[in-house]
């Protein structure tokens, strides 16, 4: 095949991705509410300044996975807290990529009952799975998450939009 011919279906099948995204309905906005910030600010012992433009980014830490996992079984607290709780747990995540010395999310069983989670309550987090899916770039230049949001969305939430 040329470098000509190659070209061209490059270009044919990134057209083709781009279409098929574009076509995607993207779920409403919809971001963590004041109280359930402050909930769980209160719950976990975190910072909570008025001027955090990012505040579940800001906080979240890799280290405390285990106790964000913690706080979802906890069965007193609501979708709000929930959601902005899985925002936290998202980031975590991701900078557990970077920081983990091996790395492997396939391996992780906390990633998978995350995974498991987000899956039974794919309504809920509908927003953050699009989100985090990057669907405006390559899985080459996006988050470490982003293929695992990408089969959420596709397998759990594209059938029902």
């Amino acid at each position: 095949m040329s470098a000509h011919v190659f070209c061209q279906s490059v270009s044919r099948a990134l057209k083709k991705s781009r279409d098929i995204v574009s076509a995607m309905i993207a779920p409403p906005f919809r971001f963590p509410t004041n109280s359930a910030i402050e909930f769980i600010a209160i719950r976990l012992g975190l910072r909570n300044d008025p001027h955090m433009q990012d505040w579940a980014i800001e906080v979240a830490e890799a280290s405390d996975i285990p106790r964000y996992l913690a706080l979802f079984q906890d069965a007193g607290i609501n979708e709000e807290v929930r959601f902005a709780l899985a925002e936290m747990t998202i980031q975590a995540f991701e900078d557990w990529t970077y920081e983990a010395r091996n790395p492997d999310l396939n391996s992780n069983p906390e990633w998978a009952w995350f995974l498991s989670y987000l899956a039974e309550n794919a309504k809920v987090h509908e927003w953050q799975i699009w989100y985090w899916a990057g669907w405006d770039n390559s899985l080459d230049d996006t988050w470490q998450v982003a293929p695992y949001m990408r089969r959420l969305y596709q397998g759990y939430l594209a059938a029902s939009a």
